[in-house]
């Protein structure tokens, strides 16, 4: 597992360390459970799960989950399905367990920080298997990384992607100003995507070459 578990206390921990009121704190404790019982149950972990769970027992409403101030609820939540999505992963048709290359992960201090890179890491797993199924399925995305005399960048040849429905309403909640606000992201000069505390997440280009990606996918659908 890789201590996985042990990052998911380690988060735990911290959160129920800086929770004050006592109510926080039994919330903090259930979730927990809650989310412990799915993983052994083998029950997809998710936001509405838990919240409709949590709701049934009179500690918090559905949709209070979903709210600012329910954010380190969330972030238990999304570090217990982060670690049921990886176990997943590690798992191929043959049943056998895969190894990630992601020791130096283990090797970031702050648990919540680590979580997120790991929860990034888990997303760009599932980004690469599409990526890699669509260039089998279309056949036709051409990179270019010859540089021209007006730009050095590399350019992608996406006029030919055709995206389904479901992808392009993913991409476009993926750049859009409710998740940042969810996530406490902002947009960034040049494209780029920052942390509350102003740190980089995703460099220059990143929404720019997401609008882009969406007008040619949803153009040609």
């Amino acid at each position: 597992m890789s201590g996985s578990l042990e990052e998911i206390e380690d988060l735990f921990s911290q959160l129920l360390g800086s929770a004050r009121r006592h109510t926080k704190r039994a919330c903090l404790e259930r979730i927990h459970a809650i989310c412990g019982g799915y993983f052994r149950q083998k029950v997809k972990i998710s936001n509405s799960l838990v919240g409709g769970a949590l709701e049934a027992e009179g500690l918090l409403g559905r949709k209070t989950l979903g709210t600012a101030q329910s954010s380190d609820y969330r972030c238990l939540i999304k570090a217990w399905r982060s670690f049921q999505i990886g176990l997943d992963e590690r798992v191929n048709e043959k049943g056998l367990v895969k190894k990630f290359a992601r020791a130096w992960i283990a090797n970031i201090a702050d648990p919540a920080l680590r979580q997120l890179v790991n929860d990034l890491a888990v997303r760009n797993n599932h980004l690469g298997r599409e990526v890699e199924m669509l260039k089998k399925t279309i056949g036709t995305i051409s990179v270019d990384l010859r540089a021209s005399s007006q730009s050095l960048q590399a350019q992608i040849d996406v006029g030919a992607c055709k995206l389904q429905r479901s992808e392009i309403l993913a991409l476009s909640k993926a750049m859009s100003d409710g998740f940042l606000r969810e996530m406490n992201w902002h947009k960034g000069p040049g494209g780029s995507i920052l942390s509350s505390v102003g740190r980089e997440l995703l460099p220059p280009g990143y929404l720019s070459g997401m609008e882009k990606l969406l007008k040619s996918g949803a153009g040609s659908g």
